[in-house]
């Protein structure tokens, strides 16, 4: 279990940085604590930012952890195309029937 000392330690403000290197940077450094940042990324996931959700949904995918799994899913009705698009990258990074079954079920929804 991650210590609360531990999570102020992830570099998940930088995900808000204006400079978009810096947050890709911070998104690399997400990835490798592993478990430890799933928590906080779901909460990014209810910015206001789409940019902060992408990257925030590319992490998870990356991470391939199942607590995201439903927030993932949700997210493929979000407002933003490319938010959309990342949950959908991201679901299919996870390659479970659960997954693989929304995905096939949001595609359908797109061709109509």
């Amino acid at each position: 279990m991650t210590s609360k000392k531990n999570l102020r330690l992830l570099p998940i403000a930088q995900l808000h940085d204006a400079d978009v290197g810096m947050r890709w940077d911070a998104a690399n450094a997400l990835v490798a604590c592993g478990e430890c940042a799933v928590e906080p990324l779901l909460e990014l996931l209810q910015s206001a930012d789409w940019s902060v959700q992408h990257i925030a949904i590319w992490v998870l995918g990356e991470l391939r952890d199942a607590r995201a799994i439903p927030v993932l899913i949700s997210a493929l009705d979000n407002s933003s195309l490319h938010v959309r698009l990342s949950a959908a990258r991201a679901l299919d990074k996870f390659a479970l029937p659960e997954t693989q079954g929304a995905l096939a079920s949001w595609s359908a929804m797109q061709t109509r």
